[in-house]
């Protein structure tokens, strides 16, 4: 439980780091979750991938705000 507590942590701050920087460079903010993600449990790693999958879908339709919330949800 701790793990999933940190990981879970983890990957919250890699995903909110800065506002400014959140909407100016989303692409790397993904791919920083998306890394983040692969050095967790398999558990963890199951729940936020369909969320960054989500993101980069909004993301890529121009959605920018549902993007955003999926990856501050992973």
């Amino acid at each position: 439980m701790i793990r999933y507590a940190t990981a879970t942590a983890a990957l919250s701050i890699v995903a909110l780091m800065s506002s400014a920087g959140f909407a100016a460079d989303f692409a790397a903010q993904l791919d920083q979750a998306k890394a983040a993600s692969h050095t967790a449990s398999r558990e963890i790693r199951e729940a936020v991938t369909p969320a960054l999958n989500a993101a980069q879908s909004f993301n890529s339709l121009g959605d920018q705000e549902q993007a955003h919330g999926y990856l501050a949800f992973a």
